[in-house]
């Protein structure tokens, strides 16, 4: 399951109609966005190619670790700065379960990081976030906040606090450091 949409809060809140849409869809983006930023991550993994530089802190000494400081839930391509692509048996994520957030290269394999001299970077392409689907008690978290921040910007308030059941879920969610 992805984020909530609109059709989805529009049930949860009892809300017929469209008149109300545009500060609905306002407030699901904003809880959205909130709960990230205070969970520290992304839930729904999306595809994308990100490049790292073949340096500290992404590369470590011996050239056979790579650390995202992000997480993926699956690689579809790693490609090294030579322009060589690395085999998924060759590498193994860290941790074994997803999300991931390193690669080691397998020392069997012989390889390291490495661009061939110039600056060309690593390029990982893999679904980035903490998981495929959001959990049911992080929906209704966001659902909840999204109902709150459109109510208190109806009343014309600043939304100063998390409801203390919203709070005990994320904080489950929470991402230590990396």
């Amino acid at each position: 399951m992805a984020y909530p949409v609109l059709a989805e809060l529009k049930t949860f809140m009892g809300i017929a109609g469209a008149t109300y849409d545009t500060n609905l869809t306002t407030a699901l983006a904003a809880a959205i966005k909130d709960i990230e930023l205070y969970c520290g991550r992304v839930f729904v993994a999306a595809s994308a190619a990100k490049e790292f530089a073949i340096a500290w802190p992404y590369v470590g000494k011996r050239r056979d670790r790579l650390n995202t400081f992000a997480e993926f839930t699956a690689v579809t391509t790693l490609v090294n700065g030579d322009g060589t692509t690395i085999a998924s048996g060759d590498y193994t994520l860290y941790p074994t379960a997803a999300p991931h957030y390193m690669i080691t290269l397998n020392p069997d394999s012989g390889l390291f990081f490495w661009n061939g001299g110039d600056s060309t970077p690593i390029t990982l392409t893999a679904d980035w976030g903490y998981s495929a689907d959001v959990a049911d008690d992080l929906e209704r978290a966001i659902l909840l906040t999204a109902q709150q921040f459109y109510y208190e910007s109806v009343q014309g308030e600043e939304v100063l606090t998390m409801r203390p059941s919203v709070r005990r879920v994320l904080d489950r969610y929470k991402r230590g450091v990396l």
